[in-house]
C-alpha cells in the first residue's frame, strides 16, 4: 500500500493554489520548469501563483498540476465545522423522517372488527 504525507489543508481554491507552489518549491522547480514539464504556456504558471492575479487553477490545469508534482487530493469531512444551518437542516430532516415512520406505522397496524 501506498504511504501518503499530508503536505497541507485547504477549503478554498487559494490555499490550494499554495499548496501546489509550496509543493513546487519544495521539489527545486521553477516556474519555467514548470511550464516545460506541463506544456502550459510561457509564464502562464508564475501567472496562476501570482498574489491578486485573477486567474487560477480551473478544472483542466488542475489535475495537471497534481499529477506533475506528484499530489492526489484527499476530500475528508469535518463535522465539527459544519455550520449551524447545516446542522438545523440535518436534523429538521432527521425528526421528518421519524416523524413519517411514525405515522407510516400507525397507518399499517391491522383494525379489527
Amino acid at each position: 500500500m501506498a504511504q501518503y504525507q499530508l503536505v497541507g489543508t485547504a477549503t478554498n481554491a487559494d490555499e490550494i493554489a499554495q499548496i501546489i507552489n509550496t509543493r513546487r518549491q519544495q521539489l527545486g522547480l521553477t516556474m519555467a520548469e514548470m511550464n516545460n514539464i506541463t506544456g502550459f504556456a510561457d509564464r502562464y504558471v508564475s501567472k496562476i501563483f501570482a498574489p491578486n492575479y485573477p486567474k487560477s487553477l480551473g478544472k483542466l490545469s488542475l489535475p495537471i498540476f497534481l499529477e506533475t508534482l506528484g499530489l492526489r487530493l484527499c476530500v475528508v469531512a469535518d463535522d465539527e465545522s459544519l455550520p449551524k444551518i447545516t446542522r438545523r437542516a440535518i436534523s429538521e430532516r432527521s425528526m421528518s423522517a421519524a416523524r413519517a415512520g411514525f405515522v407510516e406505522q400507525r397507518s399499517n397496524k391491522e383494525i379489527r372488527i
